[in-house]
């Protein structure tokens, strides 16, 4: 063949690769389903405890009530006192590809520290129940816990979600606030935020939950979406979006948190970046939290979120600002892992990474990433608890059966030095292929997986 001949063939060959893969991969990178059509009822839903904009003695409170502009009204007062305070709610219609909700919202700042607080909402003649939350004392500033649930994503029932969401708070009834790693519904569709909601059982009233945006809150597209009545469930970020990133940092305690959106374009996540750095530099608190949906390093090969990890590896690593983040919390490849990061003299130390999810679907792993820790079996979450210079990262399974446990130990004197201890060594890895996985993706893949899991047992000498 000539060589303007091959000149000719190589692009031709490209662009029917490109056009074949297009044609596999359409569904997965642009299918949206249908969303069916719904009306909202004149009644309250989806009441929502979260963080106002001005800190950790702020709440905001949101709900939906028909699907018109109306008056909504919070009534708040404090245990012990016999004053109420009644605050307006801010109304939006918010329109979707299928029906329309009015979205309320509203906002208590200045809150008393260490108090506890009853509030109620209401619509005209109809109210919500009385429910109660408290405010994080003076005395437990450097000493508070928190909890972490990455894709929660139910598709045909959150019957099973509530029940364990229920147990989980019963039995951390200290935990001042939770933090969800996006993926908090199955698409973008009215039932699914309902089942969310519904998932989330008294958490969702009783502490601030807080959520990053995950792939499943966008619409698919070339240049993607995200679902307008996401900002509305979650408003501090009405307030604190970065050219429509949807990011948010809040001080609570002795820590300080970055939300960020991963979902965005390439060109989207250096502005993220500039902002994370920005605020890092700021930053007096003794730790540092960063939550995102994609993980920086990947659990399914080096290529997987290319552009994630060439924006935010260096800024949580302290590249720029010579500040480090403390811990790394991800989601969304449907698998358990944690990493330490690792020192010349044979210790770890920060940033410590973990990716967690607490789906029943379960994904194909590659073991690569250099995590120390994997899990794959079992629906995840993490209590962390921070009291003073020691940093307590704890793995549960969804069965409250330790999985896997981390002490970050700060030294004051030389911060990029930070201990990370692994106090794990003991407690069994479970590596097996998910019950999910064999039942949907079928017997050839699954000999793949079993393959996969194999070659990782044979590296670490189990």
């Amino acid at each position: 063949m000539s060589k303007r001949n091959i000149k000719i063939a190589i692009p031709l060959i490209l662009i029917l690769g490109l056009g074949i893969l297009t044609f596999i991969r359409w569904n997965a990178w642009f299918g949206n389903p249908e969303e069916p059509a719904y009306t909202t009822e004149k009644k309250i839903g989806r009441l929502t405890l979260t963080l106002g904009n001005q800190g950790e003695y702020s709440r905001a409170f949101s709900w939906v009530f028909g699907e018109e502009v109306s008056q909504g009204t919070l009534y708040l007062t404090k245990v012990g006192s016999q004053d109420t305070t009644t605050i307006p709610a801010k109304c939006d219609v918010c329109p979707s590809r299928s029906g329309k909700s009015a979205y309320f919202r509203a906002f208590a700042d200045q809150l008393d520290h260490g108090s506890t607080y009853s509030y109620q909402v209401r619509n005209g003649d109809i109210a919500s129940e009385w429910h109660q939350f408290n405010t994080l004392a003076d005395s437990t500033k450097e000493s508070f816990s928190f909890l972490y649930f990455g894709d929660i994503q139910d598709s045909d029932s959150s019957d099973y979600t509530r029940r364990v969401m229920n147990e989980i708070y019963d039995q951390n009834k200290e935990t001042q606030f939770v933090l969800l790693g996006g993926d908090f519904i199955e698409r973008p569709m009215d039932m699914y935020y309902n089942m969310a909601y519904d998932g989330l059982g008294r958490m969702a009233t009783e502490v601030p939950i807080l959520a990053v945006t995950g792939n499943h809150e966008y619409l698919k597209g070339i240049v993607r979406k995200i679902d307008s009545r996401f900002a509305y469930a979650f408003p501090y970020y009405l307030a604190s979006k970065v050219k429509e990133n949807h990011v948010f940092t809040f001080t609570y305690g002795n820590a300080q948190f970055f939300l960020l959106d991963s979902n965005r374009e390439f060109w989207n996540l250096s502005d993220q970046r500039e902002w994370l750095e920005a605020e890092m530099a700021k930053s007096t608190a003794k730790w540092m939290i960063v939550v995102l949906h994609h993980p920086i390093y990947s659990l399914r090969g080096g290529l997987n979120n290319f552009f994630v990890k060439q924006n935010f590896q260096s800024a949580v690593e302290g590249g720029k600002t010579l500040k480090k983040i403390d811990l790394v919390l991800q989601a969304h490849e449907h698998g358990y892992a944690r990493k330490r990061t690792p020192m010349t003299d044979g210790k770890s130390t920060t940033p410590l990474y973990s990716v967690s999810y607490f789906s029943d679907k379960a994904y194909f792993q590659s073991f690569d990433g250099d995590y120390e820790r994997w899990g794959t079996a079992n629906r995840y979450y993490q209590k962390i608890s921070i009291n003073g210079d020691s940093l307590f990262f704890r793995t549960y399974t969804d069965q409250h059966e330790l999985y896997d446990e981390v002490i970050l130990c700060y030294n004051d004197s030389d911060k990029r030095a930070t201990l990370a201890i692994d106090k794990a060594q003991e407690i069994p890895e479970k590596v097996i292929v998910p019950d999910w996985f064999r039942q949907v993706k079928g017997e050839k893949k699954t000999k793949k997986y079993e393959q996969s899991i194999q070659e990782w047992k044979e590296k670490k000498g189990k």
